[in-house]
């Protein structure tokens, strides 16, 4: 006596039922899915022209953004280092890490004095530059962290003095 899965027949009669309900749903799929792309071919047709147009410009836009960055772009310097001054550690301030420190320095901010006397136009120009928005600059209050760390300098030297 040979055991078969088909030596059961009610085991048959299921598989049998399961490969025509398989079927019933394989046609049903098919025959849906030909008449729902016939019934939107418009819409089907609007909305991949809107996602191509969405990734032609997601793609300039960050294509141009590395191409910015790499390109070596000469942006006018805000100030420059005054002769006998060392430069401050700009990173005491909340908000600047060695990144933007150094890209601050390329910019021609190297003290705290030049951060207090920072105007509108060179807070664009950093954010052009860096990429780091204004209202974060703002929030993290630069010019008033490092006015504080001048006071806090001042305090030093007189004391070693």
């Amino acid at each position: 006596m040979s055991l078969s899965i088909f030596s059961n027949q009610n085991l048959a009669h299921l598989l049998e039922l399961f490969f025509w309900m398989f079927g019933a749903f394989l046609i049903g799929w098919f025959f849906a899915k030909s008449v729902y792309s016939k019934l939107h071919q418009e819409e089907i047709k609007d909305y991949k022209s809107q996602v191509e147009l969405f990734e032609k410009e997601i793609n300039t836009t960050i294509k141009a953004r590395k191409t910015y960055e790499r390109s070596g772009v000469v942006v006018k310097k805000i100030g420059t280092l005054p002769a006998n001054t060392l430069p401050d550690n700009l990173q005491q301030i909340k908000g600047i890490g060695p990144v933007l420190e150094t890209k601050l320095n390329e910019l021609g901010v190297f003290t705290f004095e030049q951060i207090v006397n920072l105007t509108d136009a060179d807070i664009d120009k950093i954010t052009e530059v860096t990429t780091f928005g204004k209202q974060k600059i703002l929030a993290d209050n630069w010019i008033g962290q490092a006015k504080e760390l001048i006071i806090d300098k001042m305090t030093n030297q007189e004391k070693e003095a």
